[in-house]
């Protein structure tokens, strides 16, 4: 995870999965939080407030603005759902590690994908991951 986001000018994440960072080892947690990178979490809850090094959003299209070229979504289905309904997303690349983190969470929230939007692009399969990229076809 740490090398996919040192590939990216901002992470972008929503409030439960700043939360859930904020939950790890320190170790863990340190080694994210010192990258070089801009790490933005959107929350449309006004007294919300991340820790030093975090900056706050109020939408999704604000979260992208003037934050650089690439940027990384790592987030639930509710936000995941939000930066496609507003045409954000150009991208959506599945990480499958054989590690379990928590118990799971959907891609997307209450919205279904039809199949002709979500074109897979490429895929790597190494020992330790497999990583799937899928193209969003506009229309």
């Amino acid at each position: 995870f740490i090398d996919i986001c040192e590939e990216n000018d901002t992470v972008v994440m929503g409030r439960n999965t700043y939360l859930a960072i904020q939950s790890y080892p320190d170790s863990l947690r340190d080694i994210f939080e010192q990258l070089p990178i801009k790490k933005v979490v959107v929350s449309r809850d006004k007294n919300f407030a991340p820790k030093v090094g975090y900056f706050i959003s109020s939408s999704p299209s604000e979260s992208v603005t003037n934050n650089g070229d690439k940027i990384l979504l790592c987030s639930g289905g509710h936000l995941n759902s939000s930066f496609l309904n507003e045409k954000i997303t150009d991208r959506i690349i599945v990480y499958v590690l054989p590690v379990i983190v928590g118990g799971g969470t959907s891609l997307f929230a209450d919205m279904p994908i039809n199949q002709t939007d979500v074109i897979l692009e490429s895929s790597d399969v190494s020992k330790s991951f497999a990583k799937l990229v899928y193209r969003i076809q506009k229309n």
